[in-house]
This record gives structure tokens, sequence and C-alpha cells, in this order.
């Protein structure tokens, strides 16, 4: 009963999820989490497999709740092909390969980029370096499209294009 609340609470959509382990280190809680062992299609010969390799600890941030930042310390298992011995990870639905911060904080960090807020005031509030904000800013919006320009005194809305020529024409 309590590992389904934890679910809810963290918001996973798995009902494959395993919680292992549950610490509260001053304002951080971690969690320990892993998924049951499920059938896995292998992706170079799509031959079914259960075998398993080995396990990889993945940690990632997850967000904030009531005024706690969380960590994931997720236990990957890696699945391996009998047919043609390849290793592979399973399938999950909270974190994307090579990054360290679930899908869930990324959505919430892109909503918060919408609002009038700072990058350094998000990144505080989300436990997140400034610098992974404004990679999650350039790569979601795209700054040619539309640009805010101080000029002359007056806030105007101009196309990159047209920025340059009013620059240059000045």
């Amino acid at each position: 009963m309590r590992t389904y609340f934890t679910q809810l609470l963290l918001g996973f959509k798995d009902e494959d999820i395993i919680i292992k382990n549950f610490i509260e280190i001053n304002d951080v809680i971690e969690i320990d989490l892993m998924l049951k062992t499920n059938i896995q299609e292998c992706p170079a010969c799509s031959h079914k497999t259960t075998y398993v390799h080995d396990y990889r600890k993945r940690s990632f941030k997850h967000g904030k709740i009531n005024g706690y930042f969380l960590t994931i310390n997720y236990f990957r298992r890696r699945y391996v092909c009998k047919k043609c011995s390849k290793q592979f990870p399973g399938k999950n639905t909270f974190i994307d390969r090579y990054v360290k911060i679930s899908i869930q904080l990324n959505n919430l960090l892109i909503k918060q980029l919408k609002d009038k807020v700072t990058f350094k005031q998000i990144a505080k509030d989300n436990n997140v370096s400034s610098s992974a904000v404004i990679r999650k800013f350039n790569k979601h919006f795209d700054i040619d499209k539309l640009i805010l320009c101080l000029f002359n005194g007056i806030i105007v809305d101009h196309t990159m294009d047209n920025i340059r020529e009013l620059v240059f024409n000045s």
C-alpha cells in the first residue's frame, strides 16, 4: 500500500515499479527503485528474452515535494539476448537516455520557462543548475522567431532579420 501512494506522489504511471528504500537527508529525499522483470524484445534481432545481464545504478533528479528535493536511484536492469548476445537496457517511462533529470521534471522546467521567471530562480526552485535550465530553454524555444529588443527606449517585437535591418540601417 505504501508503494502505491509513493508512486502516486512521484507521478509514475508504471505499475511495475518496486520501491526498495526511502531515505531522508536534510532537505533531500533519496528513493531507490527498480522495475519488475518483464519480457523484453531484443532491438537487434527482435527475439524475446528475460535473461538479466546486470544492474546499473542511475541517479537522477525528480523535482520537489513538500519542500524536499527528490533524488531517485534507479537500478536499471540490462538484459542479454541469448540468440545474438546483444546487451540492452529495459524500457522505462520516467527517464530518457543520457539525461540526469526525469521526464516529469523536464516538463516542469519547460512550463516554468513560459512564465516570466529568471533562469537562476527556476534552477534554485528545482535543484538543478542554471546551465541545465538554459539548455532546456535553447532546445525548446526558438530565439530566431521572436526577439524582444530595447531599441531607442521602446520594446519592439521583431524577427532576427528585421532587427538586423533596423540596426544596420540606423
